[in-house]
């Protein structure tokens, strides 16, 4: 069955949609092809990385460069209106001509198939990107997911400010964003680290300074 979206961009938007089915629809347990996690630092709980996937045609994928501008209290995740992406794949240029592929996502119950096709109108160089997530009309996401109204908006246009593509994608009760830790050393690990080398250090300076023993 067709997949419900809203063709939030242009006629005359460079790439056209030819078809975005999948075997069964809505997802159950994943939002399916268009789905995203987000980066949170272990030790102040800040965001810092949203990651989207959109497969539509080929695998587009997202990412945030630098601070993404969110607060996180009483269990949301508050977003800017839209926040900025780069893009990270297919890698640029890409060429104009026919996209199409086929994706299941064994995560959902049943797992779903999603086949899309769509033309790129001419080939692409350089593009600019932004994300929107809602949650029950709210810019943001909770955490941990809950039942509710979610809505992600995707837009891609060129550096010329040329529509390439917008998508809008409603879901109930099914999230876009999964959640993941930063699995970086924390700086008490570094700490540990340093403090048990100058202990070492430490004593095998005493040891070398030590006197030699007399007999009596």
């Amino acid at each position: 069955m067709p997949i419900p979206f809203k063709n939030c961009g242009k006629a005359g938007d460079i790439l056209s949609v030819q078809k975005w089915d999948a075997s069964s629809w809505p997802p159950a347990g994943s939002s399916g092809p268009l789905a995203g996690t987000a980066t949170f630092d272990q030790e102040t709980g800040a965001l810092t990385k949203l990651r989207v996937v959109l497969f539509l045609g080929t695998k587009w994928v997202f990412e945030t460069v630098g601070d993404p501008g969110a607060t996180v209290a009483s269990g949301f995740v508050t977003l800017p209106s839209s926040v900025p992406m780069a893009l990270v794949a297919p890698p640029l240029p890409l060429s104009a001509g026919p996209l199409s592929r086929t994706d299941t996502f064994s995560s959902t119950v049943p797992p779903t198939t999603v086949l899309s096709q769509a033309n790129l109108g001419q080939n692409l160089t350089s593009v600019t990107a932004s994300l929107s997530l809602t949650y029950n009309g709210m810019s943001g996401f909770p955490i941990p997911p809950a039942t509710g109204a979610y809505e992600a908006m995707l837009q891609l246009l060129t550096q010329q400010g040329a529509g390439v593509f917008c998508i809008d994608v409603e879901l109930t009760d099914t999230p876009f964003i999964g959640i993941v830790s930063a699995a970086i050393p924390t700086l008490s690990e570094w700490a540990q680290i340093v403090m048990a080398l100058m202990i070492l250090l430490g004593g095998l300076f005493a040891l070398r300074r030590r006197p030699a023993s007399r007999s009596l």
